[in-house]
C-alpha cells in the first residue's frame, strides 16, 4: 500500500475496510480487552480511576494487543492465550501516554483534553504509575519467567529511551544512529515484547520467539518513523495530536536529520530556531519549512527508510512455517505502514 500522503479516496476506503476486517477477526478478544482495561483502572483512590479511564476509553487502534494475538496464532496457538500479554501491553502503552503528555506539556490526546489538563500533572503521572502496576499484575497469570523477565527489561528500555530523547531535544546535530536508538527503546521495545510474549503464550520455541521479537522490533521502529512522518504530512484530527508538535517540543526525527543533511538552508533554520529559549515559530513559517523538507528530498528519504524498516521486519517471519497465520501477520505490517492515524 502507498504511504498516507499518496492515498487516494478509494485506497483510504480499502484501507479502512481491511483494518475493520482485521479487528473483526478478533472481536471477542477486543471486547474482553476493553473490559479488562476498565477493570484495571479501578481500585485506586480518586481521582486516579477517572484520569486513567478517560484515556483508556478515548479509543485507540489497540495495535500492540493485536500484535500479541497475531503472534500467538502465527506459531500455532490460540489468540486468546495471549490475552494477559495483550492487556499488559495496552496498559503499558496508556501509562507511557499519560507520562509523555506531562513531559511534553500536551493539551490533547486522541482528540480530547489530555488527563493532565483535566486532573493536573501530578495525578496524570500517578495514574500512569498505577496502570504500570496493573500491567505487571496482568502478566503474572502467564506463569512464565521469560515473559516476566522480558517485560521488566522492556520497561527499562522504555525509560532509558525517554531519558536519551530528553537529552537530545533541541539539537540540530542529532545523528540517525542516536534517533534509531531512541525509537528502538522508547517505542519498538514494547512492540517487540508484545510479539515475543504473545508467541510464547502460543507455544513458540526459542527460535520462533526470537523471530517474532525481531519482527516486533522492526514494526515498532517503522510505526514510530511513520508517526514522525505524519507530524509533517498528516492532519491533526487524524493523527490524534497537534501536527508538527514534535518540532515544537524539540524532539529528534528523521525529517529533521535528513533535512539538515540535504539542505544548508534547512540546517540554518534549525540551528536558529531549534532552541528551548527560541520563540515558537508561526504556523506559516513551519509550513514553509515542511515545503523545504519535501523539496530537498528529506521526506522522500523518510518514506524510503520506513519501507526498508518494514521489509526487514517482515523478513524476520521467514523463520516461521509458511501458514495463513504467518501471512496474516505480514498483512498486518502492511496495514500499519498504510495507516492514516
Amino acid at each position: 500500500m502507498p504511504l498516507p500522503s499518496a492515498l487516494t479516496l478509494s485506497e483510504r476506503l480499502r484501507y479502512r475496510s481491511l483494518w475493520k476486517n482485521l479487528r473483526g477477526e478478533f472481536k471477542g478478544e477486543l471486547a474482553r480487552l476493553e473490559e479488562g482495561l476498565r477493570q484495571a483502572a479501578q481500585g485506586a483512590s480518586a481521582p486516579l480511576p477517572d484520569a486513567a479511564l478517560q484515556l483508556l476509553e478515548a479509543g485507540g487502534k489497540r495495535v500492540r494487543p493485536l500484535l500479541a494475538w497475531l503472534s500467538a496464532a502465527a506459531v500455532g496457538g490460540r489468540p486468546a492465550l495471549a490475552n494477559p500479554v495483550a492487556l499488559a501491553a495496552e496498559l503499558t502503552h496508556a501509562a507511557t501516554l499519560l507520562h509523555d503528555d506531562v513531559l511534553d506539556d500536551a493539551a490533547q490526546r486522541r482528540g480530547v483534553p489530555a488527563a493532565r489538563i483535566l486532573h493536573g500533572n501530578r495525578i496524570s503521572i500517578l495514574a500512569g504509575d498505577f496502570l504500570l502496576t496493573r500491567a505487571l499484575e496482568s502478566v503474572l497469570p502467564t506463569r512464565s519467567e521469560e515473559i516476566l523477565r522480558s517485560y521488566t527489561a522492556c520497561l527499562r528500555q522504555m525509560v532509558e529511551g525517554e531519558v536519551i530523547q530528553q537529552n537530545e531535544r533541541f539539537k540540530a546535530d542529532v545523528t540517525e544512529s542516536a534517533y534509531r536508538d531512541i525509537i528502538a527503546r522508547k517505542t519498538a521495545a514494547l512492540f517487540a515484547w508484545a510479539a515475543k510474549a504473545g508467541a510464547l503464550t502460543g507455544g513458540a520455541d526459542a527460535a520462533m520467539a526470537q523471530a517474532l521479537e525481531r519482527f516486533g522490533l522492526g514494526m515498532g521502529s517503522a510505526f514510530q518513523i511513520l508517526d514522525d512522518l505524519l507530524d509533517w504530512v498528516g492532519e491533526g484530527t487524524l493523527v490524534g495530536k497537534a501536527v508538527r508538535s514534535d518540532l515544537k517540543e524539540g524532539k529528534p526525527s528523521l525529517a529533521v536529520i535528513y533535512g539538515c543533511e540535504e539542505s544548508p538552508d534547512v540546517r540554518s533554520w534549525f540551528e536558529t530556531h531549534l532552541r528551548p529559549d527560541a520563540p515558537a515559530p508561526a504556523e506559516e513559517e513551519i509550513s514553509r519549512l515542511a515545503g523545504q523538507l519535501s523539496a530537498c528530498g528529506a521526506l522522500a528519504r523518510v518514506r524510503k527508510a520506513l519501507e526498508e524498516e518494514t521489509a526487514r521486519a517482515v523478513s524476520a517471519l521467514d523463520a516461521l512455517a509458511d501458514t495463513p497465520q504467518r501471512a496474516r501477520l505480514a498483512r498486518f505490517a502492511g496495514l500499519l505502514l498504510a495507516r492514516e492515524t
